[in-house]
């Protein structure tokens, strides 16, 4: 018998994404084979020291830390982590977080290097893609629209805050709006004040009702205020930096649900593939040491599993395309005082496993190592 085959509009964009993605990563390969900039900066002023070294940087860096002797690609690993986490930090009042991600906070001016930050983070992320290390960094849908250049709608504010969202609609099914007492203006937090900025989102917004005629104005208006208009600057200074590592040409075509993979990654660890990628040097699959490691792994929660994954890579999660994409595999090697507890070498995705004799005893010494990793990481 004859095989008919059905184009569908579904599988048509399945391939154009394939294709697109193909190409990107091709390009960022591309960018990552370039010659690294070296940088230096210091713990203690991280994050201003970090936009301050990584100015002129176009595109792959490396990384260290002055007054500390690391060196290679485990160091840059853990220091787009700890950067990550400074920018992320609540203090700076940068961000607040949506349903769906992470946006800019309206009062962010109460920091006066905001948009200096806010361009950074844009940077941030399109280095992170040059190296293909995902960072814990989750931006909402809408604020990725706005990286890819695709409009923002008032559906996206579903995405963002379901429940404003929710109570907008129910006016259109309100019988006489006008009773409500509503008028063209929205209203903006101060940071560390109780009172409200509040905007016209027409002109003459305070004299103008929302009545039944001019309702759907009226939403419209208040989600794209929401969305992007009261943090408007931030979000031109997010862009401009992401532009400037990542051509917008690179990036034309992705969709915010891919580039949001290419960043962040998935959630959860896929520990069957980390297992299935992992390669072994005085050891082999079936040795005891081996088959415990992975009980272990398999026996802890999530957080102490990308605990484990950071100690010995510098990476919370893997790059985009799993473990069999993480550059080197990741190796376990025998070796070490079997009284110790085991070691890594972050760049080299390697962690030295001493042949212990007792099933109980690697889970004492792995239990050990989880409870001290954050002061004994070993970034050689």
């Amino acid at each position: 018998g004859s095989c008919v085959f059905l184009w569908s509009p579904r599988y048509s964009h399945l391939l154009w994404t394939q294709t697109k993605v193909a190409y990107v990563l091709r390009e960022l390969e591309t960018l990552r084979d370039k010659q690294a900039t070296r940088v230096a900066v210091t713990r203690l002023s991280l994050l201003d020291d970090s936009i301050q070294c990584l100015e002129s940087v176009q595109g792959s860096v490396a990384v260290t830390f002055e007054g500390e002797e690391g060196t290679g690609e485990g160091v840059t690993k853990h220091w787009f982590a700890a950067v990550t986490r400074a920018l992320c930090n609540p203090h700076n009042a940068l961000w607040e977080m949506g349903e769906r991600g992470l946006v800019p906070r309206a009062g962010s001016a109460v920091n006066q290097k905001h948009l200096k930050y806010f361009r950074f983070a844009g940077r941030l992320l399109a280095l992170s893609m040059i190296h293909n290390i995902r960072i814990p960094f989750p931006l909402a849908p809408h604020v990725l629209k706005h990286l890819l250049d695709i409009k923002v709608t008032p559906d996206d504010l579903w995405d963002h805050d379901s429940e404003l969202a929710k109570n907008l609609r129910k006016l259109i099914h309100s019988e006489n709006v006008e009773d409500l007492g509503l008028v063209f203006e929205a209203s903006v937090e101060r940071i560390g004040d109780s009172n409200y900025r509040v905007f016209p989102l027409v002109p003459k917004g305070s004299e103008t009702k929302v009545t039944n005629d001019n309702v759907l104005e009226y939403i419209k208006s208040y989600a794209k205020f929401k969305l992007t208009k009261q943090v408007q600057p931030q979000l031109n200074q997010i862009r401009e930096g992401f532009h400037e590592i990542l051509p917008q040409r690179v990036l034309s075509g992705l969709d915010p649900t891919t580039l949001d993979a290419m960043i962040l990654s998935s959630e959860k660890l896929d520990i069957k593939q980390w297992e299935e990628s992992t390669t072994y040097s005085g050891y082999t699959e079936q040795s005891c040491q081996v088959v415990w490691f992975w009980d272990y792994i398999r026996s802890i929660s999530e957080h102490k599993q990308k605990a484990m994954l950071e100690f010995a890579t510098s990476l919370t999660k893997p790059p985009y395309g799993g473990f069999k994409a993480l550059t080197p595999r990741f190796k376990i090697v025998r070796g070490g005082d079997k009284t110790h507890l085991p070691t890594s070498q972050t760049c080299f995705c390697m962690l030295r496993l001493p042949r212990y004799e007792l099933r109980t005893e690697l889970f004492e010494k792995m239990d050990i190592l989880l409870r001290e990793a954050p002061q004994e990481f070993n970034l050689e």
